[in-house]
């Protein structure tokens, strides 16, 4: 139909017989021609984020797989339609499928709103590994969509690099040439990425240094991201200076990680749980006839470290590993 129209105008155009009937025809068929090649290209978009949505389901309900069909007991969920239908699907081929046709399903113009971007697709395929189990192949595609910008790539990017030695020093090493500068919001997230992988990989003394420099930071960072927050110490900070005086534990320095417990103690209200952390280690480092002599602001019930909440994973690695020295020392006595 598009060739008919061309030879049309081409021969109108040599016989000079272009006239206003003509033009208008043609211009009715450029438009209908036009209309015809949007109804389609926009229809193909639609079907490929309903591809996408169903993907994603699928690696929901392989995330939280239904009951099995025995169990009868009313507060047992249910299985959903959609995990009944995709039960059994390959969730990680059909999101190979969908990065392979994304670029050429979105060319040469976005028409339907809400087309999954690459870095959405890349995620997602991700996301469908990880479900697998195949943590090498998810660290590749996490890291395709965070170098395209899709931030809340990063946590699970970050997890899954922090979950054993071999990754962890990938990671270092990527963070150690600076590629990520553009991407990371802040500074501030680069060194805590940098402290997190020498946790993991026991380099005790670096992690330490790599904290400092995030608390030489810390005043311009509060003043960008909270300038209207309240007098005292920020969470944030004391956060830093919980993992500063665990990390001094670990390096063998008991008498300067108590000293830090204590300082921050001081600085914190009896009921922030922020004090929780520091006063388990307080309570484990002191002898208990010499307890009278801790903050007055202690609080009233010390938790075991087991009870204790991780904000991540590098956290709970270093009360696991604290938890482990004093276990030794005690045993040792």
């Amino acid at each position: 139909m598009a060739n008919s129209a061309l030879t049309l105008w081409s021969k109108a155009l040599m016989r000079g017989l272009v006239t206003t009937r003509t033009l208008i025809l043609l211009a009715l068929m450029s438009i209908h021609l036009g209309a015809l090649w949007l109804y389609a290209k926009h229809r193909e978009q639609v079907e490929f984020s309903e591809r996408f949505n169903t993907v994603q389901a699928l690696i929901a309900a392989q995330k939280n797989p239904p009951p099995p069909p025995a169990s009868t007991s009313p507060t047992t969920p249910v299985a959903t339609a959609t995990q009944r239908t995709l039960a059994g699907s390959d969730s990680v081929g059909l999101a190979q499928a969908l990065l392979a046709t994304q670029a050429a399903v979105a060319k040469p113009v976005i028409v339907a709103s809400g087309l999954p971007r690459q870095s959405q697709v890349e995620f997602l395929l991700a996301e469908a590994y990880a479900a697998n189990g195949k943590r090498r192949e998810a660290l590749v595609h996490y890291r395709a969509a965070l170098a395209l910008g899709l931030w809340i790539a990063h946590e699970p990017y970050r997890e899954l690099s922090l979950s054993d030695r071999a990754a962890a020093h990938a990671f270092a090493a990527e963070l150690a040439t600076q590629r990520w500068d553009a991407i990371y919001p802040d500074a501030m997230f680069v060194l805590k990425d940098l402290s997190a992988c020498a946790l993991v990989l026991g380099q005790y003394q670096r992690a330490n240094d790599y904290i400092e420099r995030m608390r030489a930071r810390l005043p311009d960072y509060l003043a960008r991201v909270d300038p209207k927050r309240p007098p005292g110490i920020a969470a944030i900070e004391a956060d830093l200076l919980t993992r500063q005086a665990f990390i001094a534990l670990l390096l063998g320095e008991a008498n300067t990680a108590q000293t830090r417990c204590i300082a921050l103690i001081q600085r914190l209200p009896t009921t922030a749980s922020l004090q929780r952390p520091c006063a388990r280690l307080l309570a484990q480092l002191t002898p208990r006839a010499a307890r009278q002599s801790l903050p007055t602001k202690m609080p009233a019930a010390i938790v075991a470290f087991g009870q204790l909440s991780a904000a991540d994973i590098e956290e709970q690695l270093l009360w696991d590993r604290v938890a482990q020295t004093l276990t030794q020392a005690n045993t040792a006595k």
